[in-house]
């Protein structure tokens, strides 16, 4: 694990400490928790047909650079 430091307003502070202490928690397991299921639901979705077709239109090899260019996720 790696050690970081985090600031956090006094009123996330003190319902992080509430929570902590209510589910006999540490701190820093809920803030683990927290920004798992953050990074978690913000990781990049690919569109399930990628890869599943090919032509000579499209290589693999371009499937990053299209993503970017085309493809708008609703988020």
């Amino acid at each position: 694990m790696k050690k970081t430091t985090v600031y956090l307003d006094d009123e996330l502070a003190i319902s992080l400490k509430d929570i902590a202490k209510r589910e006999d928690r540490s701190e820093a397991e809920i803030i683990r928790e927290g920004l798992s299921i953050y990074v978690d639901g913000r990781r990049r979705l690919l569109p399930s047909f990628v890869g599943s077709v090919s032509d000579d239109s499209f290589s693999a090899v371009d499937d990053e650079n299209y993503l970017e260019e085309h493809w708008k996720p609703d988020w």
